[in-house]
């Protein structure tokens, strides 16, 4: 039995990566915490209960051990996923019901098991973690991406049925983060000769981009915060970058969407070493420049307006992806530099050409 101030909450995927951070910083917080899975690592303070989440009997039985002694549950958080990594084509069935079972299912029937005491006891909190993936589509993590983007709607749909009853939903779109996630990928690069060597070149380039991550532990006290928030938004994406990138991936086009992430994942080599260049290595500007009155701008007087329409509507509107009124200004000042540097790069490049 415990306090009313102390909050009891089930992590799921909790022995490793993001579940076990969180696990850590919601003890630290003060929270009565059960992690479920398979592998028994202990942690001090947080109670291990083996639980295999597409096990729907042992998720069920597990709930009902948690609400026995405690005798409520202020918030469930569905850490639990993995994710492989290949060409569609070459991926057999099992593994792609593999990764839907875990990430997607798996996150299912923990909810399911707990939402009828929720409801009852007219009060919880369903966070779901997924990726922006879920909305920057990555080739040959193409199954992973459709999890993520499942949990994604699954979270947003699940939020407006459980809303009357008290119950708040939750859905974290987390990008790159290091942690044990990148060496547990299930990899295929069968057909990768077919393919021009862009599986291995794509698959490298997301552990690269991983490694260099986010630090999970930091990750790990944002979702702890999450929880305990009196209102919390629907979605939040973590990190600034992040949240400027799944606001764009939503603004964009389908095609201008497509033909960024392809550039960076899917193309032939040349083609990707090209384009990361060129965002890391922009144009220096000569002392005393000055911008031109009349420059030729790439692409078209719609690639310049695109580029600054985000940043009205981020001054204008508080609403970033997360609910919260404070990241607001950061995210429009990143979106004056990227606009500014845009139209520096374009003036040099005019400037150039005269030449």
């Amino acid at each position: 039995m415990v306090g009313e101030n102390n909050k009891v909450v089930i992590v799921t995927g909790g022995s490793s990566g993001i579940g076990r951070r969180t696990a850590s910083a919601l003890k630290e917080n003060g929270c009565i915490v059960y992690e479920f899975s398979r592998r028994s690592i202990p942690m001090e303070g947080v109670t291990h209960l083996s639980v295999d989440v597409t096990d729907e009997d042992a998720v069920n039985a597990a709930v009902q051990q948690v609400i026995q002694k405690e005798t409520k549950i202020d918030a469930v958080i569905n850490c639990a996923g993995f994710g492989i990594s290949g060409a569609v084509e070459f991926t057999s069935m099992e593994q792609a019901k593999a990764q839907f079972d875990v990430n997607f299912f798996g996150t299912v029937t923990v909810n399911k098991a707990v939402l009828p005491f929720l409801r009852h006891q007219g009060k919880g909190h369903i966070v779901n973690i997924s990726s922006v993936a879920a909305v920057a589509h990555i080739p040959f993590q193409t199954f992973y991406s459709a999890s993520k983007a499942a949990i994604s709607s699954y979270s947003y749909a699940l939020a407006n049925e459980v809303k009357p009853y008290g119950i708040h939903v939750t859905v974290v779109e987390l990008g790159d983060i290091c942690t044990g996630f990148t060496k547990a990928r299930q990899k295929s690069i069968l057909g990768d000769d077919e393919y021009g060597g862009r599986i291995s070149r794509s698959v490298s380039q997301m552990e690269h981009d991983e490694q260099n991550g986010m630090d999970p532990a930091r990750i790990g006290r944002y979702i702890a915060g999450i929880v305990e928030k009196k209102n919390p938004a629907v979605v939040y994406v973590a990190g600034a970058q992040y949240k400027f990138l799944s606001l764009l991936c939503k603004l964009l086009p389908a095609a201008a969407r497509g033909k960024i992430v392809g550039k960076i994942y899917g193309q032939q080599a040349h083609h990707s070493a090209k384009l990361l260049y060129k965002l890391k290595n922009p144009p220096r500007m000569p002392p005393n420049w000055e911008a031109p009155r009349r420059y030729s701008f790439s692409g078209s007087v719609f690639s310049r307006w695109f580029l600054f329409c985000p940043v009205l509507l981020i001054q204008n509107f508080s609403v970033n992806g997360d609910g919260d009124h404070l990241p607001r200004n950061e995210l429009s000042a990143g979106l004056q530099c990227l606009f500014c540097r845009h139209l520096q790069t374009a003036a040099a490049g005019h400037q150039i050409g005269r030449a």
